[in-house]
């Protein structure tokens, strides 16, 4: 086995009657922060669902064949592309622990493919000899081009939770993505502008979906001053950079800023680029006090934004944006059928953490030290590739990916995110919406091991009639 190949079979450690008495004080913890998060939530149009007494944090009746393989393939390493989603990927430990709770024993396997998409072919090559019947590729950027084009001459189906499919995949069978469509997010992100009339998008990397109106752009090189960025910022917006103080939306003392025509200002920034850098970004724009509101892309959405902005020194402000759709921890507040799903999967990552013999995707450390950045996405990747299995009663990856493309996962089957539909490559069902930024600790998730706490960040659907 290679070093970063590693087997992770299901623990057994939690009976049903310590699950039960878990997650019904993870549910007791959520109706108390949810009667403080009105605020923040978007005021929900259709009648709630009736709440369950109990979260139900093992997943039953999803029988496979003995010896059942998932591949999950990561990107380890700080400085590889698509490496800021290794901890988001954890969540397939909690897919595979719920599933052995319910009585289903599933193997992950997991490969690095260093970020590139030579190592990306390779590491399909190695999942594919050990007789996995699906992969989820936990990882983005353009070098998945080569594992999909190496998955799909396999027919072995993969899931890719965190990025689009690659556009030489367009045609390429057994391939599925959660990413919203270049549609979903083009109109998430006016929404997100609102009424803002000059938006300046900050390029740091992947352009906006195209036919977004922006008003300004600056191209951001590789090792830019982002001070320096800062203080153009703060002069294009009109903030005062000088004083403590935050720009509320007029100029001071009723003027523009040196070399501002009346009328030019930009009243809205959109930042594009890896969650690194968006964070970066961000915390210099903060130095020079810019508060028009700030809006980035759907990377942001993932545990390493959080990770950067805590590392950078930033803060969590209101004025922070992006867009996304439901799979944020805010979720399990509500009283839905959508609710029950996330809180079921959040109590499950609570219930792995306290296990002290569980490990990570790849065996090298304890899931406690992951659970915090552990995501719905990539477990429910994983629960969606085993129902496949369970539907087809076969591990045969052609059979698999068959039965992926006519089911469907939600909360009703043990999904924690939105729905997801698999007769279209781009899977996700569930809307894209403007997503606001709010410090709130909503107590719902173990404290990283010598963290000192860090930065919280959660992301809240906006308030419809924004």
């Amino acid at each position: 086995m290679s070093m970063h190949s590693r087997r992770v079979a299901p623990g057994r450690g939690w009976t049903r009657k310590r699950v039960l008495i878990a997650a019904g004080g993870v549910v007791g913890v959520a109706a108390v922060i949810a009667a403080t998060a009105v605020a923040l939530r978007a005021t929900a149009s259709d009648a709630a669902d009736p709440v369950a007494v109990t979260v139900p944090v093992a997943l039953s009746g999803v029988p496979v064949p003995k010896d059942t393989r998932i591949g999950v393939i990561v990107t380890l390493g700080g400085s590889a592309e698509g490496s800021e989603w290794n901890g988001a990927a954890q969540g397939a430990r909690v897919a595979q622990q719920r599933l052995a709770l319910g009585g289903t024993a599933v193997d992950l396997v997991s490969e690095d493919d260093h970020g590139t998409a030579d190592g990306g072919k390779e590491a399909v090559r190695r999942l594919v000899g050990k007789g996995v019947s699906g992969i989820v590729i936990a990882s983005s950027g353009s070098h998945l081009s080569g594992a999909v084009a190496a998955a799909s001459a396999a027919g072995v189906p993969v899931i890719l939770p965190y990025a689009p499919l690659p556009s030489s995949a367009a045609k390429a069978e057994g391939s599925w993505t959660f990413a919203p469509t270049a549609k979903a997010e083009r109109e998430a992100l006016t929404k997100a502008v609102g009424a803002a009339q000059r938006p300046l998008h900050i390029d740091a990397g992947p352009r906006l979906p195209d036919g977004f109106a922006e008003a300004d752009r600056i191209a951001l090189q590789q090792g830019a001053d982002l001070q320096a960025l800062a203080v153009e910022i703060a002069r294009r917006t009109e903030a005062d950079a000088t004083t403590n103080g935050v720009y509320l939306g007029v100029p001071a003392e009723g003027g523009t800023s040196p070399g501002q025509q009346p009328g030019t200002a930009n009243d809205a920034v959109i930042v594009s680029g890896a969650p690194g850098q968006q964070a970066a970004i961000v915390r210099a724009l903060q130095s020079r006090n810019v508060g028009v509101p700030i809006i980035l892309t759907g990377s942001a959405t993932g545990p390493a934004f959080a990770a950067a902005l805590a590392a950078q020194g930033g803060s969590v402000a209101t004025n922070l944006q992006t867009v996304g759709a439901a799979w944020g921890d805010p979720i399990a507040l509500d009283a839905t059928a959508a609710g029950r799903g996330m809180s079921a999967f959040l109590a499950g990552n609570r219930l792995l953490a306290q296990d002290p013999g569980a490990k990570n995707l790849t065996g090298e450390a304890a899931f406690a030290t992951v659970a915090p950045a552990a995501d719905a996405r990539s477990h429910d990747a994983v629960l969606s590739l085993v129902r496949a299995v369970c539907a087809a009663d076969s591990m045969d990856p052609s059979r698999v990916a068959s039965a992926l493309g006519d089911s469907a996962l939600g909360p009703q089957n043990g999904g924690a995110g939105p729905t997801l539909d698999f007769s279209r490559p781009s899977a996700l069902a569930g809307p894209v919406t403007p997503l606001a930024a709010s410090g709130q600790d909503l107590a719902l998730r173990p404290a990283a091991a010598g963290t000192g706490g860090g930065v919280s960040l959660v992301w809240f659907p906006e308030p419809s009639g924004r």
